[in-house]
């Protein structure tokens, strides 16, 4: 009897998850939230996709005429395609991705070279944590539309991936949040240059000091408040078990510098500095230290190609200034600085 019971139980229990996952699968197919179910035809949920990548790879794919291209995660935000195009006399287009680690860069940095016929400069603001954050996102691998352009073996999804990508919590909530979208009609909008309302820099201080300000002393207090933030999330999490530069980042750095040269495409890197107190607290760290060192060595040994230009501003005044006016924490400064340093970047151009 008891035997039967049991068989009754796992009947039922089998019935009712195959049930439910069915069901949880079409809705996903349907509703495809962050667009990696490419299976039914584009319907009115696409339009309020929570993929933010797929969106800007739809605008490169569809905004041909531009010179100028801006690749970064929310550090390169600073840098307005207005303010580029006014001191480099170009027509620019922000592919600027908050959080976007080097696979995400990669996929944008090969599409605008494939689809932007007068692609002439990437201004490539490269940070220390990609080179810790080898692992795409699912929304990037999964993305039949993104992954078109991640042509390296490395980063073709495989089924576990894409499992976990089912299960995920952050799938889930992406549902809601697309539904919530369409009730309220309100779309992530990509403007025609890349920009959009849609910002990473989540910090309260705000400032448009120049790039030679000093914050007064009692703003320093909240300013560093930010800074302690920074630093807990970074060491726990963004730069743990950093233990050597990601051999898979070098080689998609690698692959972005063969192919500019190959479409006579100069590539200017610029190294996002962080706020003096914010590296000193990573700093207490030796190996952090050591990584550090050698992500600038290895900047300096890809400057050596001729198409290639570096900016190293990590020890220019707001980088050691621990009074710097420009910070809204330990990781992101301001649009004057970046004006600044596109000034600087300017003269050596023109050598």
């Amino acid at each position: 009897m008891t035997k039967n019971k049991n068989l009754t139980f796992i009947k039922y229990f089998t019935y009712s998850f195959l049930t439910t996952f069915i069901i949880y699968l079409s809705i996903l197919v349907y509703i495809n939230p962050k667009q990696t179910f490419n299976i039914l035809p584009s319907n009115k949920f696409s339009k309020y996709t929570d993929n933010f990548i797929y969106l800007k790879i739809k605008s490169i794919e569809t905004n041909h005429d531009f010179q100028t291209v801006i690749i970064g995660s929310s550090t390169s935000e600073s840098f307005n395609p207005a303010d580029v195009n006014f001191i480099l006399n170009t027509n620019s287009f922000s592919a600027s991705t908050g959080g976007g680690n080097t696979p995400t860069r990669y996929a944008l940095f090969n599409s605008a070279v494939k689809n932007m016929k007068n692609l002439k400069r990437i201004i490539y603001i490269a940070d220390f944590f990609e080179f810790n954050r080898p692992t795409p996102k699912d929304e990037v691998i999964l993305s039949e539309k993104v992954n078109t352009y991640l042509d390296v073996p490395e980063l073709k999804p495989n089924l576990l991936i894409k499992m976990k990508h089912i299960f995920s919590h952050q799938l889930f909530e992406s549902i809601f949040k697309v539904i919530k979208k369409l009730k309220k009609d309100k779309r992530t909008l990509i403007n025609s240059n890349g920009t959009s309302d849609r910002s990473m820099i989540l910090s309260p201080i705000d400032n448009a000091n120049a790039f030679s300000s000093q914050i007064p002393a009692s703003q320093k207090f909240a300013l560093l408040k930010q800074i302690k933030e920074n630093y807990t999330t970074y060491s726990q999490r963004v730069l743990n078990n950093f233990t050597e530069l990601s051999p898979l980042v070098i080689k998609l750095f690698e692959k972005m510098n063969s192919l500019a040269k190959e479409n006579n495409i100069q590539i200017i890197y610029i190294l996002a500095p962080y706020h003096n107190d914010f590296r000193n607290m990573l700093f207490q760290d030796p190996k952090i230290s050591k990584r550090y060192n050698e992500w600038q060595s290895l900047f300096r040994r890809f400057a050596k190609n001729s198409n290639i230009l570096l900016y190293n501003p990590l020890t220019s005044k707001i980088a050691i200034d621990p009074m710097s006016g420009v910070w809204r924490d330990g990781i992101h400064f301001n649009r004057q600085s970046s004006s600044y340093m596109l000034k600087e970047i300017s003269k050596e151009i023109k050598k």
